[in-house]
This record gives C-alpha cells, sequence and structure tokens, in this order.
C-alpha cells in the first residue's frame, strides 16, 4: 500500500521565527494535496502533528479548521494527530476527528498515538497504550502493522536526531513481539528516511514549513517490505528552473492568480526565474467571444466582442516589478495563419508563447479525427513557428492528451524538425493533460530545446514542475546537465 505522511505545517497568522514559512502554511498543504491527488494517490493520508505553531493561541481553531478543510480535498482517506505544539491548547480533537484505535487500510493496520510531552521536546507512551500496541494482532491480523506518532521513536543510539521516547526501548520490545514493523513520526524538521536498528525502522517525515517543503512517500509491501521517497514541493534551487508560463489576475481563467504574489512564491520555491504571461485573445476579445473560439475566424479582423486590456496587463507586470524580459504573450494563430496579435504588443513582449486552443476540428459540432487534427495542427504550427516566429511552442499536442490519444510519431517528427528550424522551444506542461513522452524524447535526440512550464491558474501551481522533471528523468536526462 501507498501512504503519504505529512508533518509539521507550524500554522500561525503571525510571523514565526528562523527558517519556518508558517505564513506558507495553507498554501504549501493545498500545494501538497494537489500533487497528492493527481500523481500519487495514496491509499492513506497521514498528518503527524505540529499543524498549527500556537495551539493555545486565540485563532488556533480557525487556523485548525482552515487546514481541516484543505484537507478535505484530499482524495484518499486522511487522519491528523496532535503535536507537541498543538497539545498546548485543547482543541485539536474538537476540530479533527480523532483516529480510531486500529485503522486497517488495504492490508496495513494503522496505530495513531497522540502521546504526552516529556522535557526536551521528547515524548512518553502510556502504559494503556503500550498495552494497547500488544493488542495489535488479538483478533488474528496477519498483514502489516504500523505506528504512528509525533515524536520519532527508535532504538536510543542508532541515529543522530535528537528527540525520542523516554521508554522507547519498551516500546520497541513490545513493537518487535507484536509484529509492529515500522513507525512513522514527524517533529524533526530535517526528517529521516529509515532511522533504526535494522529490525524496526522509524520513518520521519520533513517538516513542510521548511525549505524544500517536504514531505514522503512510503510503500510498504505484503511482507514487510519498506521504500521511501522525499517529494518537495519545491524545485532544487540550483537548477535554476524559468517557469515559462504563468497567468496573472487577468486571466478569464484564474482562479486566485495575482502577480505580485506569484512571482513572490517562485522565489520561495526555488525558482530562477517566473515568466508571467497571458492570453492575447483574452486581451482582446471578451469571455464569451474567446470561450467561443469564435475570434479565430477572423482574428484580428473580427470586430465582435472586442475589448482592449493589453494596456493594463503590461502595467500589471511592470507595477509587480517583473523584468521585461519576462512578460509573455500566450498567442494563438487564427484559422488563415495570422497571429493573433498586435505588433505593438509584440514589441512589448519579452517572449511569445505560440498555442493552439482551437483547431477548425474542436469547434463545436464539427467531429475530431485524428487526420483532420494532423492536417490542421500542420498548418497552425506553421503559421505560429515559421511565419509568426514564436519563441515557445505552449502544450503541443494538447487536444490529442485531453482526448487521452497518443499524437501520430510522424507528426511529432514534423514538429520537432519544424522547431529545429525555427530555433523555438517545445513546451513541457501538465496543466490539464499528461504529455506523451514521445515528443520530448524526438526533441532531446534532435537538439530542440524544451521550455517547462506550469502554465499556472491558481498559485498553488506557480513552480509546480515536479512531474516534468520526472518525466526529464525518465528520459534519460539528469539534473547536473
Amino acid at each position: 500500500m501507498k501512504l503519504i505522511a505529512i508533518a509539521d505545517l507550524h500554522s500561525r497568522s503571525t510571523p514565526a521565527c528562523g527558517a519556518r514559512r508558517s505564513d506558507l502554511a495553507d498554501f504549501l498543504l493545498a500545494r501538497a494535496v494537489s500533487r497528492i491527488n493527481r500523481f500519487l494517490k495514496p491509499d492513506l493520508t497521514v498528518v503527524l502533528g505540529d499543524v498549527v505553531d500556537d495551539g493555545g493561541a486565540a485563532d488556533a481553531p480557525e487556523l485548525l479548521k482552515r487546514l481541516k478543510d484543505v484537507l478535505g480535498a484530499l482524495r484518499s482517506p486522511w487522519i491528523a494527530l496532535p503535536g507537541n505544539h498543538d497539545r498546548i491548547g485543547p482543541g485539536f480533537f474538537d476540530v479533527f476527528p480523532r483516529p480510531p484505535a486500529a485503522l486497517d487500510v488495504a492490508g496495513v493496520r494503522f496505530l495513531a498515538f497522540s502521546d504526552p510531552d516529556e522535557p526536551g521536546w521528547n515524548a512518553r507512551r502510556e502504559a494503556a497504550e503500550v498495552a494497547r500496541m500488544r493488542q495489535a494482532r488479538g483478533d488474528g491480523w496477519r498483514g502489516p502493522v504500523v505506528s504512528l506518532q509525533h515524536v520519532p521513536l527508535f532504538r536510543p543510539g542508532a541515529g543522530d536526531c535528537p528527540y525520542n521516547y523516554l521508554n522507547a526501548s519498551e516500546i520497541l520490545d513490545v513493537m518487535g513481539a507484536a509484529g509492529i514493523g515500522l513507525a512513522v513520526s514527524g517533529h524533526f524538521h530535517p526528517g529521516c528516511d529509515i532511522l533504526g536498528d535494522g529490525h524496526t525502522p522509524c520513518v520521519v517525515a520533513p517538516a513542510l514549513c521548511e525549505f524544500p517543503f517536504g514531505f514522503l512517500e512510503i510503500d510498504i509491501e505484503a511482507d514487510g517490505g519498506l521504500a521511501v521517497r522525499r517529494h518537495s514541493l519545491a524545485v532544487p534551487p540550483e537548477l535554476g528552473l524559468f517557469d515559462c508560463h504563468v497567468h496573472s489576475q487577468l486571466a478569464y481563467c484564474s482562479k486566485n492568480m495575482n502577480v505580485v504574489r506569484a512571482v513572490a512564491l517562485g522565489r520561495d520555491l526555488g525558482l530562477g526565474g517566473t515568466g508571467v504571461t497571458e492570453h492575447s485573445g483574452q486581451l482582446y476579445f471578451d469571455g464569451k467571444t474567446f470561450w467561443s473560439g469564435g475570434f479565430l475566424r477572423d482574428g484580428l479582423d473580427g470586430m465582435g466582442g472586442r475589448v482592449d486590456r493589453a494596456d493594463s496587463f503590461f502595467a500589471l507586470a511592470q507595477e509587480a516589478g517583473v523584468a521585461p524580459e519576462c512578460v509573455a504573450l500566450e498567442v494563438d494563430c487564427d484559422f488563415q495563419g495570422r497571429l493573433v496579435l498586435r505588433g505593438a504588443d509584440r514589441v512589448r513582449a519579452g517572449y511569445l508563447l505560440g498555442a493552439t486552443h482551437w483547431l477548425p476540428c474542436t469547434m463545436e459540432g464539427v467531429p475530431f479525427t485524428v487526420a483532420a487534427a494532423s492536417t490542421q495542427f500542420l498548418r497552425l504550427w506553421k503559421g505560429l513557428i515559421e511565419q509568426g516566429g514564436i519563441d515557445v511552442l505552449a502544450h503541443p499536442f494538447r487536444h490529442f492528451h485531453r482526448r487521452e490519444i497518443a499524437p501520430p510519431a510522424d507528426l511529432s517528427w514534423k514538429l520537432v524538425q519544424m522547431l529545429k528550424r525555427a530555433g523555438a522551444a517545445a513546451e513541457l506542461n501538465f496543466h490539464t493533460q499528461q504529455p506523451h513522452p514521445l515528443l520530448f524524447q524526438q526533441c532531446l535526440e534532435a537538439g530542440v530545446r524544451i521550455a517547462v512550464g506550469s502554465d499556472s491558474h491558481e498559485l498553488i501551481e506557480v513552480g509546480e514542475l515536479h512531474p516534468h522533471l520526472d518525466l526529464l528523468c525518465g528520459l534519460g536526462v539528469s539534473t547536473r546537465d
């Protein structure tokens, strides 16, 4: 079974000390939930304490409720335990449901403990809870059993973690006798993938509130085998990655975008830069005209539904302190092969993302076929890449991806050759789609540049380049390259 372990959010409404980004707790948890739901799909998610930084603060119940609401978006079952910071106040289980004495999920039994604190930020397991461990298999349970708690639990001397249970040896002896094969904890902010004496390993989730904002994915085999993978919500800053595709609050499809906030989050998350972009079609046409795709029939010659918001977009970026070279336009090609872009705005844009949001065969009432789409893609790509001179082709093959159809290999290769001749890049983009690796393998083979773009329409997506790096690593690209 697959388990996700999150720990130490330390949410608070006032600035926290040191490295803790308590101000980002809601954002970081929502970003983790989004990744977990889409890419990891666990059997169970556990939150292992210190959800708030001061459980005795007047606003602690409200902070807990907000974080519980975020967890409510998880598609997996979840449980949450209090940590030493949560236990300062009385209300943790007034907000969060109390875990059952034993929870069986996907062939694994979980025992959750909320143990009293001891000096030095340690803990102790009381006799009644030790007795509960002894009975872990009292009903004949034969699968793996896992102990969940806030403070790390390991054999004294088996690791460098400064925190432990004062009666750790007693607990581990009982775990061994009862066949409890794993302890999963939080509290120690650097985390430990596996800590122990080789008999009963302890896995410690890193603090979500400290860079690189990590959590753990733990695979537990039926025979007790264990695999641990650490996830980071930030990107490695040494890579200097540039998210080329982040929308503004002017996007009709924006959920909560804000340019100032997006750029700041990009820095917080380790990006080397953030490209702020907007759809030219959304700057030139009203929402009804844009979403119908009707503006592509006549392009800039069409007068219906016209608006003029381009000046507002460039002013927004300037006021946010975005460098001119990081301000982009996402431009469609009309069905006559012309960019939907005014010359004056082209001069102002630092770079152009070319896009095919509609094909003639994707318009309402027109049947989609692979043959028609392939022909129309080639014609529009020619307008974007060879005639329009775009810098990056945004979300190639999105119409195939969204229909879960692999793009034809020969069409992919034709696109690669077109990009190579023009010196343009192909964008690797996971926004509402799952790109096929073939195009990017061919780009690597042909020496065509690959741009990475989150295509953010809400703030939790800014710099979310985890799937991009996974796909590229799967194609043999090293982070050292």
